[in-house]
């Protein structure tokens, strides 16, 4: 209570699960959360709103399962495995202090769940040119208003209904042809079309 503050730490690191809504609404866990064990976080809602600052799982694998750190309002700082191969859904939607982001450290992602990264204070570019998702669907990237240019995968075929809505000016390049977009995709405040479309020459 008040203003006390829960730390959490992983000792030893041979850990190997922590389980689904272990830490949920655990709003006093604070601080930095690290641990070198190979955990299994599929079944989701890990440190979803708790007031950590900064993970770092850095032997982690596989999915990352459903609301892992879904507002986690102080979250600022994010180091997983590049073995990582899917979000799912709103693992980190509503992190409002989030504001880096580095895809191209998860080569191996196949798929980003619905509200993933949506409502973050997302602002360096995000690159997922190596990644190799077909789609994203139900709103991923929807409300990360400072979020400027992002790279997408060649695999990439199809982008659903508002993706990327209220997303302010950005750029979006694409690494093989422009995929199909669905309705409020590419829409602003005004809910007008906006930002560039940009497909490499390489590619062409």
């Amino acid at each position: 209570k008040g203003e006390h503050t829960i730390e959490l730490r992983c000792e030893p690191d041979t850990l190997k699960t922590l389980g689904t809504g272990v830490f949920t609404d655990c709003s006093l866990l604070s601080n930095d959360i690290s641990c070198n064990s190979q955990l299994d976080f599929s079944g989701g809602s890990h440190f979803k709103k708790t007031s950590v600052t900064s993970i770092c799982f850095p032997n982690v694998s596989g999915v990352i399962g459903p609301y892992f750190c879904s507002e986690a309002k102080q979250l600022t700082n994010v180091v997983l495995s590049s073995k990582i191969t899917k979000f799912d859904i709103q693992v980190f939607q509503s992190c409002i202090s989030l504001k880096t982001f580095y895809p191209e450290k998860f080569p191996k992602i196949t798929s980003i769940g619905n509200f993933a990264f949506s409502s973050t204070a997302l602002t360096t570019p995000l690159n997922f040119k190596d990644a190799t998702f077909t789609a994203l669907t139900g709103q991923a990237f929807s409300s990360c208003n400072d979020l400027s240019e992002i790279h997408l995968p060649a695999t990439l075929t199809q982008i659903t209904d508002y993706v990327f809505k209220l997303v302010k000016d950005c750029d979006f390049y694409f690494y093989g042809l422009p995929p199909t977009v669905g309705a409020g995709s590419l829409q602003n405040f005004n809910g007008n079309s906006r930002g560039n479309i940009l497909v490499l020459e390489e590619n062409v």
